[in-house]
């Protein structure tokens, strides 16, 4: 007799090494399909790509994008201005005007519309000579050359009809690249490991997947189950009604295989069948389909004929007839602080 743990131990062993003799069959399953692919064991590594996630410069706030480069001289010569009439200065009294080329909102980023109104040629020459700016919503794609966002807060007063804004050199003075824009690659950096080989996929792994562009994963395949009920007292459940009162003398429905295939199918992490009800006396056909069910199934399982009476034939069918090896017998259980064979 052996303990409990010990049997376990052994049982996942030597399955162990049975997939590993046969090799790890492998299946490819698309991340729509998250109920069949939660659980799942990752048969390859995943890696984000090169550019990672996000794939693309995003406002962080509702404003306006500007170019830092473009700026930082503006704001030295707004100053020195100041410096050369020996006035006192302050960021806080000076303001920068910019045109408003665009509009990008969160989304597939869209072109301007063009406008038919009038041309005001002596106010485009002047437009024309501002620093570019574009308004933007929370999530909208930043475009190259802007690589920073002023907050609609800090912006002042506006020209709505020549889209011209007024923002304090004050609020421009510490800009720097990159704020409020969520970069390329801040989230997901390039070449991250998303799910290592062998991995268990779960819930944060989907939303990993689905955020870097990933369409399936190739997963191991579950494994194949066979539940064998055998005795010569056995009927399925569906042969219950059909026995009368005298035939049914003696009968009992197989209950331990339904239950036993519920239960595994309740994990979630392999796939049982039900092979049906073998007669203990017929020893020909049980070993015929034990043979046959060991070819197509990765475990099988028994319920029955294995103690010591005379109609327990499972033992010698798998040892005599098959060519099995029998790693343990009875268990022992620690139960209520003693022990209790099983």
């Amino acid at each position: 007799m052996i303990p409990v743990p010990q049997a376990i131990r052994t049982v996942l062993t030597e399955t162990a090494f049975a997939m590993v003799k046969q090799g790890v069959q492998t299946e490819a399953i698309f991340i729509s399909d998250q109920q069949s692919l939660m659980g799942r064991i990752a048969a390859e590594t995943i890696k984000a790509s090169e550019i990672g996630y996000p794939p693309y410069n995003a406002s962080v706030m509702d404003g306006y994008a500007v170019d830092v480069d473009e700026i930082a001289p503006l704001i030295s010569s707004v100053r020195n201005s100041y410096a050369d009439d020996h006035s006192t200065y302050s960021d806080h009294d000076s303001n920068l005007q910019f045109h408003v080329c665009d509009r990008l909102y969160a989304g597939p980023a869209k072109k301007a519309s063009s406008s038919d109104d009038p041309i005001d040629y002596e106010m485009t020459e002047y437009i024309s000579s501002l620093p570019k700016a574009i308004y933007v919503t929370t999530g909208a794609v930043i475009p190259a050359p802007y690589n920073a966002v002023i907050p609609v807060e800090e912006v002042g007063d506006s020209d709505g009809e020549h889209d011209v804004i007024s923002i304090h050199v004050s609020n421009l003075a510490s800009i720097k690249r990159n704020l409020w824009i969520r970069p390329i690659g801040c989230d997901i950096r390039p070449f991250t490991t998303i799910i290592e080989k062998g991995e268990v996929i779960e819930a944060v792994h989907i939303g990993l997947l689905v955020q870097c562009a990933i369409k399936e994963v190739k997963v191991t395949q579950l494994h194949r189950v066979g539940i064998l009920s055998t005795g010569n007292e056995l009927i399925s459940h569906n042969e219950v009604e059909e026995k009368g009162a005298e035939d049914s003398m003696g009968i009992i429905p197989d209950a331990n295989g339904p239950v036993l295939c519920s239960l595994l199918t309740s994990y979630g992490n392999c796939r049982p069948v039900h092979l049906g009800i073998v007669k203990d006396d017929d020893e020909d056909i049980l070993t015929s389909v034990l043979d046959k069910s060991m070819n197509e199934y990765d475990v099988i399982v028994t319920t029955g004929g294995i103690s010591m009476g005379e109609m327990d034939v499972i033992e010698k069918v798998l040892v005599n007839n098959l060519g099995c090896v029998v790693h343990f017998g009875r268990l022992v259980s620690a139960l209520h602080h003693g022990m209790c064979n099983i």
